[in-house]
């Protein structure tokens, strides 16, 4: 071979070995076109953190979006708040967060949940996001004030008029029909087309609205409404008054107030107990806007100037319960019909005793057989005994090492909350404490009273986190049944708040048996502080607050009563108030953190007991403490 050969060849080889990382490189930076791991989305919704609806809708479209490989920290969402604080200032601060969004992400497209955050985009955030996509969850093109954006239209719109058609085939004899709207939903889409849609069915059926009524006054009339009439729910984030209120939380105080069948149109609404209607699944809709981002990442879903449109899929949804209550057919309803709470037929209630009979009589027939073989099978038996209980104490080692590793990770994560969350709290109240101590004069009337409202919200914050600690606590730690005296467990546990309550000049009596019980010492203090400052919160802004806790021996058990004079509450509430954060007042009239009788509860179980309350609005409430008499003095007595 010639040397000018060679020389060639080597050439050859070294330039390939320089391109090699050259082609490495090019590899990493141009990903395929199936690669969305990269890509930002912002989601907007135009209410609060808490509303239902949204929320279930966003998290649909989370979850969905995650599975199909796109990072969380690649979701941003953002809450505007705006049908609460719908203020110039505010939505100068939303504008500002969301001004701060796009210059640390770079936004590839952008998702609006309902009309409020897509308007909001279009006007005070017209000039962020440049030439970035936009998905809106209503029917219409937004009323662009700047540049249109690429558009998917989502149509997430109400089957007003199929929801109409169904109420009226089952309730055909309707004379009136009641429309339960707040006061700032007059404009709103449904409005006008449950009206066509009533109007179309040539029926002489008379309409009333709730808008001018308060929230009270609607729960009122809707309790009491004549036969032959039906109800319709559109929304209820406000009433007349200017409260504002939780629209799902709203459907489940209807569905159970209302004496005539309610129907709805959505999804969620429908759940709370309501009787049903045509409606969009939350989920599902999620689903599918979180794919059609997907194709628009991967380029299966090209955009252009004409908006693409998601059409929605409406479902017959009924609660079975609701349907039978008001004397409703639901043979009357399409076979796709998607029923919640349905009774069970026949099958469904006895088919497990079913099958078990079947099973039965194949073993007597196959018992000759079984007979015949039984040494055989004895055999094996023996063997197979003699390896289980050479692994038994294996298998019970192992379970035994996985639930101690289990119980110290609850304990690090209990760690962890009361010292790694409580740890930024406490630098909050420091901080803005010495602000408000070191640099008052810097500061106007409002910056001192954004500063006092973040150091309540950082007790607040830790106060909550101390009681869910409590709460968490009295599942892990071991319950200790021992002889304890009634009154002297009271006088030590109770001492210090019954004078704080008379100090304030409240007066607390104390009638109790002298009895000693076989009960969770620290459970029953705990239950009994929880419960004496309960009835001292709601009874403070009486003139004369006057609690009284007393005792009654039964045959079985030792029930303990806790009396107050004060606010009292509506019997209909009863299970609620005994739930984790379920307060049936508003946060800032009354403090607590809403779990202290849930706490109660908890502790009266893990003690065989029971706890239940009786009360009236404005007369007071007696809540009752049974405690289980087995094992301990008064048993022994009987």
């Amino acid at each position: 071979m010639s040397s000018i050969k060679i020389i060639r060849r080597f050439c050859i080889v070294l330039v390939a070995v320089m391109l090699i990382p050259l082609f490495s490189v090019l590899a990493q930076a141009a990903p395929g076109q199936d690669d969305i791991s990269n890509q930002q989305i912002l989601i907007l919704c135009g209410f609060q953190y808490g509303i239902p609806v949204a929320d279930a809708y966003i998290k649909s479209m989370v979850d969905s979006l995650k599975a199909e490989g796109i990072p969380v920290n690649n979701i941003h969402v953002t809450f505007l708040d705006l049908n609460r604080n719908d203020t110039d200032r505010h939505r100068f601060l939303m504008q500002e967060i969301l001004a701060e969004t796009s210059r640390g992400h770079h936004i590839d497209l952008i998702i609006a949940t309902d009309q409020v955050a897509a308007d909001f985009m279009v006007k005070e955030a017209k000039d962020l996001f440049e030439g970035v996509p936009l998905v809106v969850s209503y029917d219409e093109e937004p009323a662009w004030e700047g540049a249109p954006r690429n558009l998917i239209i989502a149509a997430a719109s109400d089957d007003v008029e199929g929801t109409v058609r169904y109420a009226f085939e089952l309730f055909p004899n309707t004379k009136k029909v009641v429309i339960i709207m707040g006061a700032d939903d007059e404009k709103a889409p449904f409005i006008d087309r449950l009206i066509a849609a009533l109007e179309s069915l040539n029926k002489q059926v008379g309409i009333e609205k709730t808008r001018d009524l308060t929230y009270a006054a609607m729960l009122e009339q809707i309790a009491v409404l004549p036969p032959d009439t039906i109800v319709f729910y559109g929304s209820y984030f406000q009433d007349i008054s200017g409260e504002t209120f939780v629209p799902a939380v709203v459907a489940n105080t209807v569905g159970q107030v209302a004496n005539a069948p309610v129907f709805a149109f959505i999804d969620m609404h429908i759940q709370q107990g309501l009787v049903g209607g045509s409606v969009v699944i939350t989920e599902k809709l999620g689903q599918q806007v979180a794919q059609a981002a997907v194709n628009y990442f991967t380029g299966t879903l090209v955009l252009n100037e004409e908006p693409i449109r998601i059409e929605p899929d409406f479902y017959p949804l009924f609660n079975w319960q609701q349907l039978k209550q008001f004397g409703a057919n639901p043979n009357l309803l399409p076979e796709n019909t998607v029923f919640l709470n349905k009774s069970p037929t026949l099958w469904d209630e006895y088919k497990e005793l079913i099958i078990t009979a079947a099973f039965l009589l194949a073993g007597l027939a196959m018992l000759s057989i079984i007979l015949i073989m039984r040494n055989r099978q004895l055999g094996r038996a023996r063997e197979e005994l003699l390896m289980y209980s050479e692994t038994l104490n294996e298998r019970v080692a192992e379970r035994t090492a996985q639930l101690e590793a289990k119980n110290r990770e609850l304990e690090t994560f209990t760690y962890s909350v009361s010292h790694d969350l409580k740890a930024p709290l406490r630098g909050i109240e420091g901080y803005s404490r010495l602000l408000l101590t070191d640099h008052a004069e810097n500061l106007n009337r409002e910056g001192r009273a954004f500063l006092q409202t973040i150091r309540r919200s950082a007790g607040q914050m830790s106060s909550l986190i101390d009681d869910l600690l409590t709460y968490s606590r009295l599942e892990q730690r071991p319950w200790q049944q021992q002889a304890v005296s009634l009154q002297e467990l009271v006088s030590s546990y109770l001492a210090e708040p019954v004078e704080e309550i008379a100090a304030r000049g409240g007066s607390v009596e104390i009638d109790l048996p002298e009895i000693t019980i076989y009960a969770d010492r620290d459970g029953l203090a705990l239950a009994l502080r929880n419960l004496l400052d309960n009835a001292a919160k709601y009874c403070n802004k009486t003139e004369a607050p006057a609690i009284r806790i007393s005792g009654l021996v039964k045959e079985r058990s030792l029930i303990i009563m806790v009396s107050d004079n004060g606010i009292g509450f509506d019997m209909q509430y009863h299970d609620r108030i005994f739930g984790i954060f379920n307060r049936l007042h508003p946060e800032g009239e009354y403090s607590g953190t809403g779990i202290g009788l849930a706490m109660v509860k908890k502790a009266l179980e893990r003690m065989g007991g029971r706890v239940w309350a009786e009360s009236a609005p404005g007369k007071g409430s007696t809540f009752y403490l049974e405690i289980p008499l087995t094992g301990s003095d008064g048993a022994s007595k009987d």
